[in-house]
């Protein structure tokens, strides 16, 4: 064994060590409700660590898989009665408090929810589920990488939870769908939809440093790029460094409409326009396409 692979082992023991007996009972401390196991949040930690200490060679925790997840009229069918029954529930109520969900899923003249609403609805459950799953899975954005020299100030950290691909088999109304033209329901269906004692929207909200609008969780169906949906550990200045490609017009101009990206610049343009330029740590949950993260962070 070459003297280097030694140091690297011994490296990689050390800060395991640390990790472990020092940092790790600290962030456990702080996990409530946690959907994924005790294994998997460890097996992430470290995951990070040793990507890091052995210069980006890592094996992602097998416990911990990236679900890579097909989405079609199969995948949807089992939602239907579910969908039916939600989309009526919206305006069975009369109260404001469905007023956006009406926007967005329409019902016909003898109150029948229509087949692309119906549609549309199901996708949104799909994702908004596997969003509430990568939020527990990250247990809330309680790593704190930035807080642990281990860990470089200029590299942002991507835990990507799942890839989904859309099937061709979808309703032409919503096959293909990229900017301008995202499904931007998910903000409505997240608000009105339950989750365990409050709603999708506010339980992946919470803290989170930016708090995600319509725009923010409107999405593309394209098959050839699939979603991710990951967390993001980053921090101000290292946003500022994507502005030259990704930034509003030349964004659009792509045709991407990666709404998370311009909601993190915006919020960077605001603060440094207020004179309140400090670099600051910033937790996110994203819903975007896969093939943007590689550009902007360490994906684990």
């Amino acid at each position: 064994m070459k003297k280097a692979q030694i140091v690297e082992i011994i490296a990689i023991a050390i800060a395991a060590a640390v990790i472990i007996f020092g940092v790790w009972p600290v962030i456990k401390a702080k996990l409530t409700g946690a959907g994924s196991t005790a294994e998997c949040n460890l097996s992430l930690f470290l995951s990070a660590l040793t990507k890091v200490v052995s210069l980006g060679i890592a094996e992602r925790p097998p416990e911990c898989d990236i679900e890579f997840k097909t989405v079609g009229e199969k995948e949807t069918e089992q939602m239907k009665t579910r969908a039916y029954k939600r989309i009526m529930n919206y305006y069975e109520d009369t109260t404001p408090y469905y007023g956006q969900a009406r926007s967005f899923f329409k019902i016909d003249s003898i109150g029948i929810p229509f087949e692309t609403s119906v549609y549309e609805w199901e996708l949104d459950a799909i994702i908004g589920g596997k969003m509430a799953e990568c939020w527990n899975k990250v247990w809330h954005g309680s790593l704190d990488i930035f807080k642990h020299d281990w860990w470089p100030a200029d590299k942002s950290l991507c835990i990507v939870c799942t890839v989904i691909r859309f099937n061709e088999d979808l309703p032409a109304s919503l096959r293909n769908r990229r900017y301008p033209n995202e499904i931007k329901s998910l903000y409505a269906w997240m608000n009105a939809e339950p989750y365990l004692s409050t709603n999708y929207y506010e339980f992946i909200s919470e803290g989170l440093t930016i708090k995600p609008k319509e725009e923010y969780l409107s999405y593309i169906t394209t098959p050839s790029r699939p979603l991710a949906i990951a967390y993001m550990e980053t921090k101000t200045d290292l946003i500022t460094a994507w502005l030259p490609t990704s930034t509003g017009g030349k964004m659009a101009a792509a045709g991407t409409g990666l709404g998370a990206w311009a909601a993190m610049e915006t919020y960077v343009a605001a603060k440094t326009a207020l004179g309140l330029g400090v670099v600051e740590d910033v937790k996110q949950l994203l819903l975007v396409p896969f093939d943007e993260l590689g550009s902007r962070c360490i994906i684990v």
